[in-house]
């Protein structure tokens, strides 16, 4: 466009660059709806497999930080009006790109802490289901192990109590079946099952 390259160099440069920063919105957009996936994917249903997905992100997010940083030091120093090709006039839209070029910093470091809140919460849900998992086993443990150690002593081949009573093996059934509902009760009662 003829029109553009009358205004002068420095309009020029404006315009392609300001065409550049906008091409980074849709980035922004595109990372912020990432970001939300992975936080419906987390509360759904917590996996070691959305940590995968929370480092892409991440790492997504810190690589476009890398580019944005060098771009925001540039975009200040073409701000200052003392530049050759640039005139006076020119000085409010290049405050316009910094001011764009910082509103997507701002933008990413908003993401970045947004994906490390993300990150902590799912480490927190994995925690509890882990920590759900092993209070499940530590109960059936504590359940089993009366109940292995009375079969085991009367598995012996030694005089027990009992032994020559033909009800012994009902008797011991019972008794393990009694055990296990008293545990099980004292488990509930104490809100541990």
């Amino acid at each position: 466009d003829y029109g553009i390259l009358a205004k002068g160099s420095g309009y020029l440069l404006h315009r392609v660059l300001d065409s550049l920063i906008d091409y980074n919105f849709p980035i922004l957009h595109k990372i912020y709806r990432n970001i939300q996936s992975v936080e419906d994917n987390i509360f759904r249903k917590p996996s070691t497999k959305n940590v995968r997905t929370i480092l892409l992100v991440r790492t997504n997010i810190l690589t476009f930080r890398n580019i944005i940083f060098p771009q925001r030091k540039i975009l200040k120093t073409l701000e200052i009006k003392d530049m050759d090709f640039l005139i006076e006039a020119l000085e409010v839209y290049f405050s316009d790109l910094v001011d764009h070029i910082e509103k997507i910093w701002d933008t990413l470091e908003n993401y970045k802490e947004l994906i490390e809140g993300v990150h902590d919460a799912h480490q927190s849900l994995l925690s509890n289901k882990i920590n759900d998992i092993m209070r499940i086993l530590t109960i059936f443990s504590v359940v089993i192990l009366p109940l292995t150690l009375i079969s085991g002593v009367y598995g012996m081949n030694i005089g027990l109590p009992l032994m020559a009573s033909p009800w012994a093996f009902f008797i011991i059934f019972a008794v393990m079946v009694i055990i296990s509902i008293v545990m099980l009760i004292y488990f509930k009662f104490k809100d541990w099952l």
